[in-house]
């Protein structure tokens, strides 16, 4: 029985092999083609790649440059588009069209890239078309506020100076190793549970106007320490200093003797990013932590509004201010909140509060959680930031390294690249 069913298979499979070899030619050409469209759609995508990094690079290349004339920007750029696409994989390049006009410089690169397997469906070739504008050196400021955690927890496993070699190396990178200085400044907020400065004597309490004070302080009273509003010495509440006349005990400076010894000391915004480079360091660590307070005079630093002087209008759409805010812990230090109550709670609320504010004033916040295991704390940094974009994570020393140079390379092409 089971020899005749196995005979009958054979002689099927003998009459109807014809058949399959048929099917499965046929089949083949439809997945064939399928896999060559993909193949096609991949070269396409990574020739599109191509052309615009080759069109931003001699955007960049040619707008940086001081002190030439529109002609040897334009052959600046030509050259670049030429270097960096010869042998490259990207079609028949047209000649570029580079045009300088409103303080700008734009790269327009056009290509046919031709088709292979496409050509089966009736597709010859496909038109690629990359542009980049960038704005020329002096047409454009920024303002940058670093607001790095100086906690004692930044300490261990080489994290502050992690911290500090990586932004560091952002200065050098937005200011192309010092060249270009004159339209970006950099100020520095080092906070912990405290922050250390020196203000006018008429914003701190108990203090003489007319005179420079210097020392550490806390956070204002409620709603001064989320609000951009000058000081008033009539107000005790919208002063800053740490004295028994607003809240504090006697003595409340005597902890502050380790601030100037660690060089934590607030930079105002400045030109002269060697010294920046210069304190960065010369700091370390110290202490608990106070995010909110080191925010608070991160935003006053970008602020025209008193006790500094050095930032420009909110009005000068020339300018574009940035905050960056680094913590690798939760909040310990009390702040405070409504009905002048002193809690570390406060300090959380206050955040969150104050960034709101900061990003309505067209500050652009960027945060970086830096080994720092608390999701609550990672949450309210994903919410200070401008975008989720602008929320960073870094485990270690090395993503911190990348977090900035990322960081670094984001900020200089959205100050020089237009569009």
């Amino acid at each position: 029985m089971l020899r005749s069913v196995f005979k009958g298979l054979r002689r099927f499979h003998r009459e109807t092999s014809g058949a399959v070899a048929l099917l499965f030619a046929l089949a083949v050409i439809p997945l064939s083609l399928a896999a060559g469209i993909a193949i096609d759609v991949a070269e396409i995508s990574k020739a599109k790649v191509k052309l615009q990094g080759a069109a931003d690079a001699a955007a960049l290349a040619a707008a940086s440059v001081k002190g030439i004339d529109d002609n040897a920007r334009i052959a600046i750029a030509k050259s670049y588009i030429d270097a960096n696409l010869a042998g490259q994989p990207v079609g028949a390049v047209g000649a570029p069209v580079v045009s300088v006009g409103q303080g700008a410089l734009t790269v327009e690169i056009n290509s046919k890239m031709p088709a292979r397997f496409m050509q089966l469906a009736g597709f010859n070739q496909h038109d690629l078309f990359s542009k980049s504008t960038v704005a020329i050196p002096g047409e454009s400021n920024a303002e940058i506020a670093l607001v790095l955690d100086y906690s004692g927890s930044m300490n261990g496993k080489g994290k502050y100076q992690a911290m500090r070699d990586a932004a560091s190396s952002m200065v050098d990178i937005l200011t192309d190793e010092g060249k270009n200085t004159d339209s970006i400044k950099f100020g520095l907020v080092p906070f912990s549970h405290h922050v250390y400065l020196s203000l006018p004597g008429e914003y701190v309490v108990d203090e003489a106007p007319g005179t420079t004070w210097t020392n550490c302080t806390q956070d204002r009273k409620y709603p001064h320490n989320v609000e951009d509003k000058a000081p008033v010495a009539s107000n005790i509440d919208s002063l800053w200093g740490m004295s028994k006349t607003n809240g504090y005990g006697v003595g409340a400076y005597a902890v502050c003797k380790a601030y100037p010894r660690n060089n934590l000391v607030v930079k105002p915004l400045t030109n002269d990013a060697d010294a920046i480079k210069t304190q960065l360091a010369s700091m370390k660590p110290h202490s608990l932590t106070h995010i909110a307070l080191g925010t608070e005079f991160g935003w006053a630093l970008l602020s025209p509004q008193p006790p500094f002087t050095e930032a420009a209008p909110y009005s000068d759409k020339e300018t574009k201010k940035y905050m960056v805010i680094l913590t690798d812990g939760v909040q310990t230090e009390k702040a405070w909140g409504e009905n002048k109550s002193h809690t570390v709670v406060n300090g959380e609320v206050n955040l969150e509060e104050m960034c709101a504010n900061i990003k309505a004033e067209g500050i652009h916040i960027i945060t970086i959680a830096f080994d720092l295991n608390d999701g609550w704390t990672e949450n309210r940094l994903k919410g200070c930031a401008t975008s989720l974009e602008d929320f960073h994570i870094a485990d270690n020393n090395d993503q911190l390294a990348n977090v900035f140079e990322e960081i670094a390379q984001k900020l200089f092409r959205v100050v020089r690249i237009l569009k």
